[in-house]
This record gives structure tokens, sequence and C-alpha cells, in this order.
């Protein structure tokens, strides 16, 4: 009776330990598989973007994206430059920890998830308003390294995965000047079209868009049908690629944001 009632305890524990260990891996942690939802935010830092009022609005719009991530969650930023390939640096990288009733103290756990979140405002206020202005923006560029985040070995696997992006999204690169070109009749397909013959075009399917700032252009050349225009370039751009940017998310500042936090809808 003795070893029945010994075997069973032992079953029991290891049923037990197995439970644990798959809630914790469905709530979240460190690896690319476990890590519930991933926001990559990227910073438009040029001249036309790189005014006090812009950079505050960014910065407001930042925390709201901040207040919405949750246990697990990883949020990722970085600024867009004329070749943000080469130069990212990811000065922002952080995941909320996760609570484990078995190992963590409450109280611990809550002043270290508090910390988190104010470390990711610290480096979020530091990037937005020390880097100085880029003279060229090159944002597909800045897409394609939003690929090799996103499709990374890391977060792969994530279920829910979002990109933020701070832009009045207008590309000035060495491949087009969106200012001066007409995007209109067709030549907007022309575009995506020799993207994706030249191997730039980002594989971003599944993934969520919003953009913020997209309406905030000062210069008095950017008529109201030029930002119509533009606006009309990104959402095939970004159909293209797979990912959704509904019209409801492309605007001045952050409008609508929301995260479901790794669920499938």
């Amino acid at each position: 009776m003795r070893i029945i009632l010994f075997l069973i305890l032992l079953l029991s524990g290891m049923l037990l330990f197995t439970s644990c260990r798959q809630r914790q891996g469905k709530s979240g942690g460190s690896t690319g598989s476990s890590v519930s939802s991933v926001v990559l935010v990227l910073f438009d830092i040029s001249g036309s973007t790189g005014s006090k009022s812009v950079r505050a609005q960014y910065l407001k719009d930042f925390q709201t994206v901040v207040s919405q991530l949750s246990a697990g969650d990883t949020i990722i930023g970085e600024v867009i430059t004329d070749n943000t390939l080469a130069r990212a640096r990811l000065p922002i990288q952080e995941t909320l920890p996760v609570f484990n009733a078995f190992r963590d103290n409450k109280i611990t756990y809550d002043e270290s998830a508090k910390k988190t979140v104010e470390h990711i405002h610290a480096q979020a206020k530091e990037t937005i308003e020390k880097t100085n202005p880029v003279a060229k923006t090159d944002l597909m560029n800045a897409f394609q390294f939003a690929d090799k985040i996103l499709n990374g070995e890391e977060y792969a696997k994530t279920n829910e995965k979002i990109l933020v992006i701070f832009s009045d999204m207008i590309e000035q690169s060495d491949h087009y000047n969106f200012a001066d070109i007409k995007l209109a009749d067709t030549q907007d397909m022309k575009i995506i079209n020799a993207e994706k013959s030249a191997g730039r075009l980002p594989r971003l399917t599944g993934v969520k868009v919003w953009i913020a700032g997209a309406t905030n252009m000062p210069t008095p050349l950017i008529t109201s049908d030029k930002i119509q225009e533009i606006e009309a370039f990104w959402q095939k751009y970004f159909e293209v690629c797979g990912a959704e940017l509904p019209k409801e998310h492309y605007a001045s500042v952050l409008l609508g944001f929301t995260m479901q936090h790794g669920k499938r809808q």
C-alpha cells in the first residue's frame, strides 16, 4: 500500500509540474516561442519631424503603446535613418517580466515590473529627445529592418506582431523622394514592383501596423492632395507586404491602439 501511495503522489507531482511549466510557457518569458506579443516602434527623426512639438507628441503616443503592454510582451524601439539596416542599435528592447506564483514574491515582482516600464520610458525619452535629425529618411530600408526583427528566430513564432511607425511617411532616400515625385496613376505600383524585383520588399504577413505623425507636415509644399497620395501609396505598399494597415490606423496621432497579447483572433 505504501508503494502504491508513493507512486500516486509521485505521479500527481509530475502532472502538477508539467501543468505549471505549460502555463508558464503560455504566459510569456525570454525565449521567442514564449513571448506573448512583440511591438516594434520606429521613430522618424528627420528634419521635417525634428521639432520639439513633434517629438513631444511621439513621446506621448509612445506612452500609450507602453500602457497596453502586459506580462510577457516585448517592446523594441529604433530610429529611422538613411540606412537603418546598417545603423540599428536597438536603444529600446525590453520584455515585461512574467509572474510565477511558485517562484516569485509578489511585492518584488511588482517592483521589478514597475522598474522595467520606467526604464522603457527613460530609453524612449532619451532616444526621441537626444537623437540628432538625419538628412535622409529611408523608410523602406527601415521596413526591411522590421522584417528581420519580426521574422527573426526570437520572434518568428510570436502570435501577435505589431509595427508602430512615428513618421510623416515622406520617403527621402537615394531611391525615391516622395516630396517631388508623383505617386498616383499606377506610379505607386511601379515603385512597389521595383522594390520587389530588387529584393527589398519586406515580409510583414499578419503584422498589425499603426502610423502616427503621417499628416503632420509643416512644409507648405506638401498639399492635402499630396498627403492623400502618400497615404494611398503606403496602404498599397503594406497590403502587398502582407501587413494590416486599416485607414483608421493612419493619422497625425496614434489612434485606436490595442493589443491582443498573443491571443489568436
